[in-house]
């Protein structure tokens, strides 16, 4: 009985240490990233004062359509359930009320990793828009090249997928953005996932978890895939910047 009642104290022990050690090093980590320049979405001018709207144009033409943002805090319950980000953001883009109205769409999820993240590799690498889109029933048709967009001068590849589903007859544009410090150990690549090679190097670097960030747009009923691009360029692209070591929340931005 005794020997028992040992057993389970060294097992709490054991457990309390290690939780202690992981709210240590979560600190240390967030420490160490602290004057790097971070990705930051400026969620303030997406949600657009009533009556005013954000504009796009539509591919090369010069025909301007308006978009409302919408807002659709419901849309994270299913990404809180499989994904451990520290701040997120899901919302949909939808044309205003005009004669050049259209039905088309852009969805927007948007996830910040604080540095020291446990689930980082996981969640980062581990969830390609391959694997999460064909559980809904959604069929890769085809990937584009990779496309690159500049923020603060910097270059960031954007992965451009094309899906065929069974709720709509035009295609579905899927647009991913997986940015990380560019001395991290860790970098996106064009694969649908690098789970694997990511955690060899997660062995190799261990507790080297820095931050990170996702943007994932769904663009629907765009009549091409350059308007949908150009719609996403316009409506997100144009919100990304870079700031030092401060979060959204700590802007005053607020997700």
């Amino acid at each position: 009985m005794k020997f028992s009642r040992h057993i389970w104290w060294i097992g709490a022990g054991l457990v309390v240490v290690s939780e202690v050690v992981m709210v240590w090093k979560f600190a240390h980590e967030r420490d160490s990233w602290e004057n790097h320049a971070l990705l930051q979405l400026s969620t303030s001018t997406l949600v657009l004062p009533r009556g005013d709207s954000a504009v796009s144009r539509s591919g090369n033409s010069e025909e301007f359509i308006s978009y409302e943002f919408r807002e659709r805090p419901e849309g994270l319950k299913g990404a809180v359930e499989q994904l451990a980000f520290s701040e997120g953001l899901c919302g949909v883009f939808v044309s205003a009320g005009s004669s050049r109205a259209t039905n088309a769409a852009l969805e927007l999820f948007y996830f910040e990793y604080e540095p020291g993240n446990p689930r980082f590799i996981h969640d980062v690498f581990g969830h390609g828009p391959e694997v999460c889109m064909s559980a809904s029933g959604a069929v890769l048709e085809k990937r584009h090249e990779t496309k690159e967009i500049r923020v603060g001068g910097k270059a960031i590849p954007v992965r451009v997928l094309e899906f065929s589903s069974p709720l709509s007859d035009s295609p579905l544009w899927i647009f991913k953005l997986t940015w990380l410090p560019e001395d991290a150990p860790f970098q996106p690549s064009r694969s649908a996932t690098s789970l694997r090679r990511e955690k060899v190097l997660a062995g190799l670097f261990q507790g080297s978890n820095p931050p990170a960030r996702i943007v994932l747009a769904g663009a629907r009923d765009f009549a091409t895939r350059e308007k949908a691009w150009a719609a996403f360029e316009a409506l997100v692209v144009t919100k990304l910047y870079f700031s030092k070591g401060v979060t959204n929340t700590e802007a005053g931005e607020g997700i």
